[in-house]
C-alpha cells in the first residue's frame, strides 16, 4: 500500500524516517487533497472529511507545551526535542457512515455485472450516488450517464 505523508515540518519527517514509519521515498505533501490520500496509508493530520478517503491514517501525537506551539507551527522545533515529545504511532481507519470505500465501490461493479432486477437496480443507485457527484474523487459522468439508462429500463420494466 501507498503511503504518503501530510505535514508542513521538516523535522516531523526526519522523525518518521528515523522510526521506520516512512522512508526518504515517501511523498510529503503540506495540503492535501481526496486524490492524494485515497486508498493510501497517510501519516499526518487530516480532517475527517479527507481521513475517510485514506486506507488508514496514522497519527503521531506531539505533546507540545503552550509556549512551544507557535514554533511548531512555523516548523522551528529540532527533531531532539520532537524525539522527546512524540508518542508511539497509532494508525485509525475512518468510516464516513453514508460513504462506499472505493475497494467496496469496486466490487459493486463486479456485482453489478452479474446482477439483475431488483438486486441491479439498489446497486446501481448506490452507484450512481458516487458516479454522478462531482464532489466525489469516482465522478464519472459516462457512467453516471450509463446507470441512468439502466435505472430508467428498470423502470419501464426491462432489465
Amino acid at each position: 500500500m501507498d503511503t504518503v505523508i501530510v505535514t508542513r515540518h521538516a523535522p516531523l519527517v526526519a522523525l518518521l524516517i528515523e522510526r521506520g514509519l516512512a522512508t526518504e521515498d515517501t511523498p510529503v505533501i503540506a495540503h492535501a487533497t481526496i486524490q492524494d490520500v485515497l486508498g493510501k496509508r497517510v501519516i499526518g493530520v487530516l480532517p475527517l472529511h479527507l481521513a475517510c478517503w485514506a486506507d488508514r491514517v496514522v497519527e503521531v501525537v506531539i505533546s507540545l507545551r503552550p509556549d512551544e506551539r507557535s514554533a511548531y507551527a512555523a516548523g522551528d522545533i529540532a527533531i531532539e526535542r520532537l524525539r522527546e515529545i512524540a508518542g508511539v504511532a497509532v494508525e485509525y481507519s475512518v468510516c464516513k457512515v453514508n460513504h462506499i470505500p472505493p475497494s467496496l465501490l469496486e466490487s459493486m461493479e463486479t456485482a453489478r455485472s452479474l446482477a439483475h432486477g431488483r438486486a441491479r437496480e439498489s446497486l446501481d443507485h448506490h452507484l450512481l450516488d458516487q458516479h454522478a457527484n462531482p464532489a466525489s474523487p469516482l465522478y464519472d459522468e459516462a457512467m453516471a450517464s450509463k446507470l441512468r439508462v439502466s435505472l430508467d429500463a428498470a423502470k419501464r420494466g426491462g432489465d
